[in-house]
C-alpha cells in the first residue's frame, strides 16, 4: 500500500506480545524491502488512555470478552496518539481491526476533524452504533461501502473514503474483498 500511495510513515499497534513480535517481524521485512518507509510498531492498545486487562483466548485477544486468562496492557487513545506524534491534517489510510475499540477510536477521529483517504474498518455487532458512525462520515461527504466475505451474512468489513481521494484508490477501495 505504501508504494501505491506514496505513503511514508506507518504505525501500527498491537498490545498481544505474540502478535506483537510478529508484527516487528514483519515490519523489519517490509523495511528491508522499502527502506524509505518509516514504520513503527507500538506494543500498545489503541483504545482509550490508561491500562486495561486483554483476554487471551484461543481465537481472540479483545479488551471486551471475558476470560480468566488476562494480561494487563497499556493503551493510547486516538486523540492522545496524534497529539505525541504531532499529527494534525492528514493520514493517508487506517486499517482497524480492534476487536470492538473502533468505536472509541472512530469517535475520536471525528472529534479530531483529521482528514483521511481511507479507512477501513471491520466492526464488530452493535449495529446502531455502528450505523451511527457511519451517518456521521457520510454527513461528511465521505463514501462507504461494505465489503461482503463468502461466510458474511451482512458486511463486516466498510471502506470510508474521504470525497477528494484519488480515484484509483477510490476503484481499489470498492472492490477490496
Amino acid at each position: 500500500y505504501a508504494e501505491y500511495t506514496g505513503c511514508t510513515e506507518i504505525y501500527s499497534f498491537e498490545p498481544h506480545p505474540e502478535l506483537f513480535d510478529r508484527c516487528q517481524k514483519q515490519a523489519e521485512d517490509c523495511l528491508k524491502k522499502n527502506p524509505n518507509l518509516s514504520i513503527k510498531v507500538i506494543k500498545k492498545a489503541l483504545y482509550e488512555d490508561g491500562e486495561f486487562e486483554l483476554s487471551l483466548e484461543d481465537n481472540e485477544s479483545s479488551l471486551f470478552t471475558e476470560s480468566s486468562n488476562k494480561l494487563k496492557i497499556e493503551s493510547i487513545s486516538f486523540k492522545t496518539f496524534l497529539k505525541e506524534n504531532n499529527i494534525k491534517d492528514k493520514i493517508n489510510r487506517i486499517k482497524m481491526n480492534c476487536e470492538g475499540a473502533e468505536f472509541v477510536i472512530l469517535k475520536d477521529l471525528i472529534e479530531s476533524n483529521i482528514i483521511f483517504d481511507e479507512i477501513l474498518v471491520q466492526f464488530h455487532e452493535r449495529d446502531d452504533e455502528r450505523n451511527d458512525l457511519l451517518k456521521q462520515f457520510l454527513d461528511r461527504n465521505y463514501q462507504v461501502w461494505g465489503h461482503y466475505r463468502p461466510i458474511d451474512v451482512w458486511p463486516v468489513w466498510f471502506s470510508i473514503v474521504h470525497p477528494n481521494t484519488r480515484p484509483e484508490l477510490i476503484a481499489h477501495a470498492k472492490h477490496r474483498r
